[in-house]
């Protein structure tokens, strides 16, 4: 059994609108974002029991510091257990690449709804998934489809690099306003 608590700092998107007057929902979804930092990490429930208040009222003093002086626009601390190999109780496959199912909005690589074009990724227009078949772009189908490993490498590994800059980016941010 591993029980972690998490801070979680949610960062709602920035509004900015268009030439047209409309708001640009593409700045607002690269904008949005949650960190997550591990605050404590327990393999022992005796000790973690003993350490839980401790632990809640951090989590609410976070909360209130909050308020007065932001650091976020929502602070929290998340208290979550796992035991071995139980992902959370979620079966890890196709879904948690495309982001649906029991992965929706929660630890996924993709996220569908919020637009993919493959070309981003460097993937072909015409790309094919693990048996030969066009993706189903248009269709729910899309997500049982598996992508080539070549393709799925390529996604992830620019998402990886995505999240570890805007990370150097919010470090250098703050020692420049320090």
């Amino acid at each position: 059994m591993k029980i972690d608590y998490i801070k979680e700092l949610f960062y709602q998107g920035e509004i900015k609108f268009t030439g047209t007057g409309h708001v640009d929902m593409d700045a607002f979804d690269e904008n949005m974002h949650t960190e997550m930092q591990t605050v404590a990490t327990f393999y022992n429930e005796e000790a973690e029991k003993l350490c839980r208040p401790v632990l809640e009222a951090y989590g609410a003093e976070l909360e209130k510091r909050n308020k007065s002086n932001p650091e976020a626009d929502r602070v929290s601390i998340e208290r979550i257990v796992a035991t071995d190999n139980d992902l959370k109780g979620k079966k890890l496959d196709i879904s948690f690449f495309w982001g649906v199912g029991d992965w929706e909005y929660n630890g996924s690589i993709l996220d569908l709804g919020m637009g993919f074009d493959p070309t981003d990724y460097g993937w072909a227009e015409d790309a094919t998934d693990i048996n030969d078949k066009p993706f189903d772009w248009n269709t729910q189908n899309v997500y049982s489809q598996i992508p080539k490993e070549e393709d799925f490498i390529l996604v992830f590994t620019k998402i990886l690099m995505a999240r570890h800059q805007k990370k150097m980016l919010m470090m250098l941010s703050k020692k420049c306003t320090a």
